[in-house]
């Protein structure tokens, strides 16, 4: 009943261009069809997959509303709070959310929780100082190194 009433108001002109058998290009690019319970549906490449009908024709939800963040913040709290692309790909196994993954990081980045353990971006460690000998003003030429490579063969006759 949510689910219906969510694509109602967020999808109104889809259903009724379903309902008068007539294309638009949303429908077109996501192969929108009503199932028998009234729920708008996606079409994909996995029709024929052996998986469940989640999986195959997922339910449509718009990117910004309560309900799609309900659904986004569950999936993230039964993976125990893994990142985005898991939380995307775990809700995707039931639901199509228009613009997923900018969804799924704008409720995820929601979560004080994960942005505290998640932490901020990479900072380098405080670097060591060079030792005496490397900093160390000397005359050119008064340590010497060698690179030896071999076995040299040499040919001694003619």
């Amino acid at each position: 009943m949510w689910l219906q009433h969510v694509q109602e108001s967020h999808f109104q002109s889809e259903i009724d261009a379903i309902l008068a058998k007539k294309t638009t290009s949303r429908q077109q690019q996501l192969g929108l069809f009503l199932d028998e319970q009234g729920l708008m549906r996606c079409k994909g490449r996995l029709e024929n997959a052996n998986l469940s009908e989640g999986a195959r024709h997922p339910i449509l939800l718009p990117k910004n509303d309560h309900l799609t963040e309900l659904i986004i913040e569950r999936t993230h709290q039964e993976l125990l709070h893994s990142g985005i692309s898991q939380t995307l790909a775990k809700t995707r196994q039931k639901f199509w959310i228009i613009h997923g993954r900018a969804t799924v990081k704008s409720v995820l980045n929601k979560f004080v929780l994960c942005r505290r353990h998640e932490g901020g971006s990479y900072t380098m460690p405080p670097m060591s100082s060079l030792p005496s000998s490397r900093v160390t003003e000397i005359t050119p030429f008064s340590r010497t190194g060698l690179d030896y490579f071999g076995p040299i063969y040499l040919k001694t006759s003619g």
